[in-house]
């Protein structure tokens, strides 16, 4: 709840995004994640000062990505 209030609070703290992102990857909400992690990007997209937040954030969209083709496959 804290988290989602930073956000609230001030979007363009990446940094937040990716912990709550985190949380919900380990809680097994995936799709919670991923629009989460997509409203970061888009944030961060075309500012440079946040290209290492970005690609951090990039990366563990990737890998959700990765992690859920299978269970969708599998439907």
């Amino acid at each position: 709840l804290h988290l989602r209030q930073a956000i609230s609070l001030d979007p363009s703290e990446l940094p937040v995004y990716l912990t709550l992102g985190s949380i919900y990857i380990s809680q097994g909400r995936l799709k919670s994640a991923l629009t989460l992690y997509d409203a970061a990007l888009n944030i961060a997209a075309g500012r440079p000062e946040l290209d290492e937040t970005w690609n951090r954030i990039r990366l563990s969209r990737n890998e959700i990505l990765a992690q859920s083709r299978p269970q969708l496959q599998r439907r």
